[in-house]
């Protein structure tokens, strides 16, 4: 397929996506333009090229990566051991599998992360590629098309680091760092773009990250340094819209829902919390339902514990980069370099800023004496900072050398411990021939539709 041709199907979705997407937006189009019209049906393609329809499809790109990111930050958070879970397979819950940190393309929560992610990565490109066609539209506010280049590089980035393989519409796979790549361009075309100080920060961040993953350290430090460490970027999550909120928050993480699906007990954090009174990792637990709500197979009934710093409401807003990112990344580039002092300091800076929930005193700096002690704080740093944030297995993948098979504890190429809670044997549910998975690989849905693709 000609990937500028405007009637192809974007990968992970249905052929009637397209259909379904033009119909949205020229109905939004149509609204903003006064018209009386309230359901028009298909429309002619030529209606998204309209000025008023431009904010329309950044925003549709956005919802649909809102989407798809937090079905990433649930299915992570049982392969990389955030979470364990309470049995539930049914509303909240995730597949057998998926609990044993299993990714499978049967699953249907990775194919709801292949198509919304997939979907938001198509919306953001396809607007860029109207945009910048000036026989398709004209009058394009600066700030629209550099939003336009920031979610199709945040849509990358993401799918960059946590898909097995890249797929682009309905193509062949190849490396899933086509994807980063890809990322790296679009954040590169929005600094060009004249964008807005803010939008500025978001394609530094973002570019810091991505260049990180790639190993392109130099770059990373460059983007990272100009990042101050106040500035944060959220991607907006809407309360009303089920598809934004249930993946994490009915998945067990607040009370008032009610599904108890998920747990903090026997995960590492557990204990941090309670050894340190971090707020980054803070848990409470309900006395009037201290179990979870189904039974966890081999182990039994799963005690609850829920998350009171993050995920807690629905419609809070996901954290994609900030400040305190940028310093580790800088941090680890030290480490990369054998500068141990440098890292350390680094590290620190961030750790004491943090003020204890339980002594309201600031958290005793991690200490090192050796690489093997520095690279353990910096890898107990990023994963407190980022807890339920769904980076926590590309993490892990990156210090693994990228290698999609995953060892239980993970094997990895740099030095220090990665904790790693032994529910092998304490859970007796998670047994040696069930690998985690370091990588969503390409579901089923996409296998069966795309003929680019070897089918099961």
């Amino acid at each position: 397929m000609n990937k500028n041709d405007s009637t192809q199907r974007p990968s992970g979705s249905r052929a009637q996506h397209r259909v379904r997407t033009v119909s949205v937006a020229a109905l939004l189009v149509m609204a903003i333009a006064g018209c009386d019209v309230t359901n028009p049906g298909p429309v002619q393609d030529e209606f998204l090229n309209l000025n008023e329809a431009h904010a329309a499809m950044v925003n549709g790109a956005q919802r649909q990566i809102t989407w798809g990111l937090n079905w990433i930050v649930l299915h992570t958070a049982h392969s990389a051991r955030e979470y364990v879970a309470g049995g539930q397979t049914g509303p909240g819950g995730v597949l057998t599998t998926a609990q044993n940190g299993q990714l499978l393309p049967q699953d249907g929560g990775v194919n709801e992360v292949w198509q919304a992610m997939h979907q938001g990565r198509w919306i953001a490109e396809d607007a860029i590629r109207r945009f910048t066609d000036g026989e398709l539209t004209s009058n394009v506010s600066a700030n629209t098309l550099v939003d336009a280049y920031l979610w199709a590089g945040y849509a990358n980035k993401i799918l960059g680091e946590n898909m097995c393989a890249s797929v682009f519409d309905g193509g062949p796979a190849g490396d899933a760092s086509l994807h980063s790549a890809r990322a790296e361009q679009h954040f590169t075309s929005a600094l060009a773009g004249g964008p807005s100080a803010d939008q500025r920060l978001a394609a530094l961040a973002g570019r810091a990250a991505t260049r990180m993953f790639m190993g392109d350290w130099a770059g990373a430090v460059t983007d990272a340094t100009a990042v101050p460490l106040d500035y944060t970027k959220f991607i907006e999550v809407d309360a009303t819209a089920a598809e934004q909120t249930e993946n994490v928050i009915w998945a067990g993480t607040f009370p008032a829902y009610g599904i108890r699906a998920q747990s903090v007990h026997f995960t590492w954090f557990y204990d941090y919390f309670t050894d340190t009174g971090d707020p980054r990792a803070a848990w409470d637990i309900d006395p009037a339902r201290p179990i979870a709500s189904a039974n966890l197979t081999g182990f039994g009934a799963v005690p609850w514990s829920f998350p009171t710093n993050k995920h807690i409401t629905g419609g809070e807003d996901i954290r994609l980069a900030g400040g305190t990112e940028m310093v580790l990344i800088r941090a680890e580039a030290l480490l990369r370099d054998n500068n141990m002092q440098g890292a350390m300091d680094l590290i620190n800076s961030i750790r004491t800023a943090v003020i204890s929930e339980t002594t309201m005193l600031a958290l005793d700096p991690w200490t090192a004496t050796t690489m093997e002690e520095a690279w353990t704080a910096l890898k107990r740093e990023r994963a407190i900072e980022f807890w339920l944030e769904g980076k926590r297995m590309a993490d892990i993948r990156r210090w693994s050398g990228n290698v999609l098979t995953f060892e239980s504890p993970p094997t990895q190429i740099v030095p220090g411990i990665l904790d790693w809670p032994d529910w092998e044997g304490l859970l007796g549910f998670f047994f040696q021939d069930n690998k985690p998975s370091k990588c969503f690989p390409i579901p089923d849905d996409e296998l069966d539709t795309n003929l680019n693709l070897e089918s099961r």
